[in-house]
């Protein structure tokens, strides 16, 4: 049976790639499972349709900090490391969100 976490309301903004701002209305701890990697990351829901955030603690986990975005995105030209250069995990996540992409 899936329980629906707890849901701390925020009255935070976080800025966009483009310098506007996005506001954050809740954040929640949410139990991840990906590949052989599980933990407890948090999630945050915004003000914009279908758009929801990770934290920090998803991309350290991962090792994306350094990982250029359109390296995960298919429509963007890749300026980044190969998949192939990339910690394990990483480059797992990158395959899977390209999938997805």
């Amino acid at each position: 049976m899936l329980v629906r976490p707890p849901m701390i309301t925020l009255n935070r903004k976080a800025m966009t790639g483009s310098r506007g701002f996005l506001r954050l209305l809740s954040e929640l701890e949410v139990d991840v499972s990906f590949d052989d990697s599980l933990f407890k990351g948090k999630s945050y829901v915004t003000n914009c349709p279908n758009l929801n955030l990770l934290g920090l603690d998803w991309i350290e986990k991962f090792g994306l900090r350094d990982v250029p975005l359109n390296c995960i995105l298919k429509s963007a030209p890749s300026t980044g490391p190969s998949p192939a250069k990339l910690n394990q995990p990483a480059a797992k996540l990158i395959s899977t969100l390209q999938e997805k992409f």
